[in-house]
């Protein structure tokens, strides 16, 4: 059976496999966001001017990693992209 990418590097980084684990959840958000802003038709700037959040913010929630956005963020974030 072949193997992923993915599968591949984390036996070979047994530390990355920790991190993409502990990041699972934050990952799994981080692609829905980016996913509903690119069916929108936005730049992270028009998202940001529309959301009236600024573009480091948006940039944060799009992030892989770090800490979880507010849910008053994420709600501003899909009004914003029209879903």
């Amino acid at each position: 059976m072949m193997r992923s990418f993915r599968e591949e590097l984390c036996e070979r980084r047994p530390d990355l496999a920790v991190h993409l684990e502990e990041n699972g959840d934050r990952l799994s958000i981080a692609r829905i966001l980016r996913a509903a802003r690119r069916r929108a038709g936005l730049t992270r700037n028009q998202l940001a001017e529309a959301s009236g959040m600024t573009r480091t913010l948006i940039s944060s929630i799009e992030a892989p990693t770090g800490p979880e956005p507010a849910l008053r963020s994420i709600e501003r974030y899909m009004r914003a992209c029209g879903e």
